[in-house]
């Protein structure tokens, strides 16, 4: 609680529709909170004021000129609220954690005719730009080639990184499929760690 010169308390109360902070016969509703947050109070003639501050918010200035500043009150989070919010991160850190994991996926790409392609954005752009110079020149090979372990190779034929570039776009679409997979488990609550995930295909 605090307390001010005039004799008055501000204070939280609990009703049957929810929280309220009161002043001196004033009362002002109190937004559903799903983390710990502190409520700082000020007073007019006519009203009290009231701004929630949550962790890591910049407590708002009164907004008039003729307000008195009443203190400050920790606030509990609602119990409900806090236990969804928690949920929801975990959540949205399971669903993070399988995204980097299929992207690591992709990046290893696939082995075609002893070379190996990478599934990486950077890789499939070198792989499409290939592919347009190789058509807009006429060319059916390239006479050196570096696949993605860096060794070198000669006289490949533009068939052969075509048919790699089609089986890198066939894993990656397999790939978001597992992804989708593991994905509804977490938001069913049947999947509740990203270790040891399987994406082999």
């Amino acid at each position: 609680m605090a307390e001010n010169q005039q004799g008055f308390t501000m204070q939280i109360i609990e009703t049957d529709s929810g929280r309220f902070v009161e002043y001196g016969g004033f009362t002002k509703p109190l937004p559903p909170l799903a983390v710990d947050a502190a409520v700082h109070g000020w007073i007019t003639p006519d009203q009290l004021w009231i701004s929630v501050q949550r962790p890591g918010e910049l407590k708002d200035v009164y907004p008039g000129e003729d307000g008195r500043y009443l203190g400050a009150l920790g606030i509990e989070a609602d119990p409900e609220l806090a236990v969804a919010a928690e949920r929801e991160q975990r959540i949205e850190t399971l669903r993070a954690a399988i995204e980097d994991q299929r992207k690591q996926a992709e990046d290893q790409g696939v082995i075609y005719e002893g070379m190996r392609f990478s599934g990486s954005p950077a890789n499939r752009q070198y792989l499409s730009e290939a592919l347009q110079f190789a058509q807009a020149v006429g060319v059916d090979t390239f006479d050196t080639w570096k696949d993605s372990d860096n060794r070198f190779h000669a006289n490949v034929p533009v068939v052969t990184v075509t048919e790699a570039f089609r089986q890198i776009g066939q894993r990656r679409n397999a790939l978001f499929e597992r992804e989708q997979h593991y994905a509804q488990q977490i938001d069913a609550g049947e999947l509740l760690s990203a270790e040891g995930l399987d994406w082999a295909l």
